[in-house]
């Protein structure tokens, strides 16, 4: 932040674990009331991160959701699919 013009940094907190993220608390003032200003000092603490990560090789895992679409839904088949499943070790798509 202290490339960024007109910007004033008060605190920074590692303050939680989360299910897919490592939360951080930073506080700075933008010296000027403008929105847009504002804006842009936040888009360039946002890239400069950006780019310390990729600098120090740090990577993000990004959470994924797999859905599967079962065509006979008839509860017969869906237990004769799961049962298939669990004993191929593997998921039937």
């Amino acid at each position: 932040m202290k490339h960024t013009k007109n910007v004033t940094f008060d605190r920074a907190h590692f303050s939680a674990y989360k299910d897919f993220s490592l939360v951080y608390e930073v506080v700075y003032f933008v010296n000027n009331n403008d929105y847009d200003r504002y804006m842009d000092a936040q888009q360039q603490i946002n890239l400069k991160l950006k780019q310390e990560f990729e600098h120090h090789l740090i990577k993000f895992a990004y959470p994924t959701q797999v859905n599967y679409l079962q065509h006979d839904l008839s509860s017969e088949n869906l237990q004769k699919n799961l049962e298939a499943s669990f004993h191929n070790g593997r998921t039937n798509s």
